[in-house]
């Protein structure tokens, strides 16, 4: 190794991919879940992602994912999450009225 090398740590946690990727730690937890990415096994404490698994996130198929596409589909999932809340509430209330309607038949 040269003497003014640089060495990148083999592995990030959680935080430190989430703010590689821009995104929030539980966009990062999501991904895993989602069988996205994969944690090094074994590690005690904190979660590690070792580098080439990241580097596989990133580019898929020969293509880089930038953070702006990452911000882009957290955006729409924020937005997504948001009309299921407004759609379940409408489905509540149409559900109480409906109940009340047939309690007064």
């Amino acid at each position: 190794m040269e003497p003014n090398a640089i060495t990148l740590p083999a592995t990030l946690t959680r935080k430190q991919l989430a703010e590689r990727w821009h995104c929030d730690v539980h966009t990062i937890i999501r991904f895993e879940n989602d069988g996205n990415i994969r944690r090094c096994p074994n590690v005690a404490g904190q979660v590690q992602y070792p580098i080439e698994e990241i580097e596989r996130c990133e580019m898929p198929e020969g293509q880089k994912v930038t953070t702006y596409d990452l911000t882009k589909l957290e955006r729409r999932v924020k937005q997504l999450e948001k009309i299921l809340i407004t759609k379940e509430n409408t489905l509540t209330e149409l559900k109480e009225n409906l109940t009340l309607l047939v309690k007064s038949l």
